[in-house]
């Protein structure tokens, strides 16, 4: 079933609206018969300065003889009223009285209608915020701006909702001037910008921005592209400050390989000086070097590197099978030591250990260990820890040993040296007593 032709007014509103270019011509005159209004709307030209006029009026010279040979369709240019000339897609019907009817489509207005769609796909589909904002000016200076347009992933970046319409201060009161005096610089002098700013009244967001101008200058309008990149931003800040944190453990751990080498050889040197049998001195340095790798495993446990008192002197009596009990006592206050003591310290409670099992308290049955330490307070912090060592029981013990071994150099000499202690070991009938005083205050070679 065919539709009803159209009437002859219908016809004539499509002449009218229609925004192709539709002619009457005769080719045989070589004249324009009639034109519809978007001749005017596209060329600049009206139908009465048309009418009659031969092609050469408007056509360009070169494409003259193409349209006088055309059949079906052809492309020629025509010339605008200012002088310009448009490409324009023509297709030919032939009617009755030798005259032709013509449809044509500017092919730039097409493009541009392709342009235009291709635009706005890739506006709906981009990851990056996009907008265009007006700025508003008081007494010729920015005080806010209008969101003029804006695209799907706006929102997602800066959190501002249903923002076409409506202006900045509308939304978020707070919005720093910073940002008025960027964009009306660019508004102003037509300079584009791609800048990094943050935001307080935006949730401290921080933003990567580039801003142009758009339209006309007395327009002040401003195109702007943005991402937030709080994220990354913090990303990076972490990674800088867990940088920096490797670079401070990377120097703290070269500084104490380097002590614990100096340590390592110092024992080493004392042990071979102090023991004159090969077995001795391999079983005595082995013993140290175990005291001085448990004390390593104690630093590492905490990430500032400090030693529990508690655990150095538990740990040293463990590594000889022994446990606090009726005939071990360990008490004192919780105190922290820094490495370098806790490595001076730990070999000092090693030698106490190794003499007392071999020859005091933890040999003989019965006998008693006492192991304490308090510590002395400055304004509420401690500035001076003393360390109690004391053996009772033991029935028999050398009051006056033929030499120093290595145990009292280190006690004697060494803990004075290093740390600035005061130490006393007295080899007393019942057994051994040792008193180690350390200052606590922060001075070099203190506990902290």
């Amino acid at each position: 079933m065919s539709a009803p032709p159209l009437s002859a007014s219908a016809l004539q509103r499509f002449h009218d609206l229609s925004d192709d270019l539709l002619a009457t011509v005769s080719m045989r005159a070589g004249t324009w018969v009639s034109v519809n209004p978007a001749f005017e709307r596209s060329l600049g030209w009206g139908e009465d300065e048309l009418v009659d006029q031969p092609f050469s009026a408007i056509i360009h010279p070169d494409d003259l003889p193409r349209w006088s040979d055309a059949v079906n369709a052809m492309d020629c240019r025509l010339r605008c009223k200012d002088g310009h000339h448009r490409l324009i897609a023509w297709r030919f019907s032939y009617g009755e009285g030798g005259l032709t009817h013509c449809i044509g489509r500017d092919q730039a207005a097409s493009r541009s209608s392709a342009d235009e769609e291709k635009y706005r796909n890739l506006f709906r589909s981009m990851d990056q915020g996009y907008c265009i904002i007006q700025l508003i000016y008081e007494d010729g200076e920015p005080v806010d701006w209008r969101f003029i347009e804006v695209n799907p992933a706006f929102e997602k970046h800066n959190g501002l909702h249903n923002a076409v319409g409506r202006t900045m201060r509308e939304m978020a009161p707070a919005i720093e001037q910073k940002w008025m005096d960027v964009y009306s610089h660019v508004a102003t002098t037509g300079e584009s910008l791609r800048f990094e700013e943050d935001s307080a009244a935006l949730g401290d967001r921080i933003f990567n921005l580039y801003a142009f101008r758009v339209g006309e200058p007395e327009e002040r309008k401003v195109a702007v592209l943005f991402q937030n990149i709080t994220e990354q931003r913090h990303a990076e800040e972490a990674l800088r400050q867990s940088e920096d944190r490797l670079r401070v453990l990377v120097g703290e751990l070269q500084h104490r390989v380097r002590n614990m080498l100096t340590v390592v050889r110092s024992v080493f040197t004392r042990t071979v000086a102090t023991n004159e049998d090969l077995e001795e001195v391999v079983d005595h340095f082995q013993g140290r070097l175990g005291a001085l790798a448990r004390t390593q495993v104690i630093v590492a446990r905490t990430a500032a590197g400090m030693v529990d008192l508690q655990d150095l002197i538990r740990d040293e009596l463990l590594s000889v099978g022994v446990h606090d009990g009726p005939n071990v006592r360990i008490g004192g206050p919780d105190i922290l030591l820094s490495s370098n003591v806790a490595e001076t310290l730990g070999l000092a409670m090693h030698e106490l250990v190794t003499n007392a099992l071999k020859y005091g308290a933890l040999k003989v049955d019965g006998a008693r260990l006492d192991i304490s330490w308090s510590i002395d307070l400055d304004q509420g912090r401690p500035n001076r820890l003393h360390l109690r060592w004391v053996e009772q029981g033991v029935p028999a013990i050398v009051l006056h040993p033929a030499r120093d071994g290595f145990g009292r150099e280190l006690i004697e000499q060494a803990l004075p040296y290093r740390l600035g202690a005061e130490t006393m070991l007295e080899f007393r009938g019942g057994g051994i007593r040792c008193s180690i005083s350390l200052p606590l205050d922060g001075r070099p070679g203190s506990a902290e």
